[in-house]
């Protein structure tokens, strides 16, 4: 996926010979004009593939940065994307430090692309099925509605 914008901003696949399918990192090159000084920064980006490990250090860091308050939705989300490029790109160009930056518009499209490629992880039948109705005919059953889960119940031999 290559994305080229007039915002100042240039991500770039790179490729690789690897199949796809199995590859569970991703290298992609980011071209940025700073608004504010008009210096080129071009750096290449590693991400892997959050495993259950990186979501929990994900869990943790967005925390910590909020400093485990309830923060405003503005914050929080900015957070939300720091701490996911923090707990799954494993290679970064020296200049980047979205904690330190004054342009969230650098932060959020590589957030963006970060969250592709993990998105690109899910489950395609899961996916298809948003906003499908649900089992019981009652409606569609959104992002955040849990699957009911039936347990036989094994009674004991009489």
């Amino acid at each position: 996926m290559n994305e080229k914008s007039t915002d100042g901003i240039d991500i770039t696949d790179v490729e690789t010979g690897a199949d796809k399918k199995l590859a569970f990192t991703k290298t992609f090159n980011v071209e940025y004009i700073d608004p504010d000084t008009g210096k080129r920064l071009i750096g290449t980006f590693t991400v892997e593939r959050a495993n259950l490990g990186a979501l929990s250090q994900f869990g943790i860091i967005k925390a910590r940065l909020n400093g485990g308050m309830t923060v405003d939705r503005g914050i929080d989300w900015m957070n939300e994307m720091i701490a996911f490029c923090q707990a799954t790109l494993t290679d970064v160009p020296a200049w980047w430090d979205p904690a330190t930056s004054y342009d969230q518009a650098l932060l959020v499209k590589v957030y963006g692309h970060v969250r592709a490629f993990q998105d690109s992880f899910r489950n395609r039948r899961v996916g298809e099925q948003r906003g499908a109705a649900s089992s019981d005919g009652s409606g569609p059953t959104g992002d955040r509605v849990a699957p009911a889960v039936v347990v036989q119940e094994v009674q004991p031999p009489a």
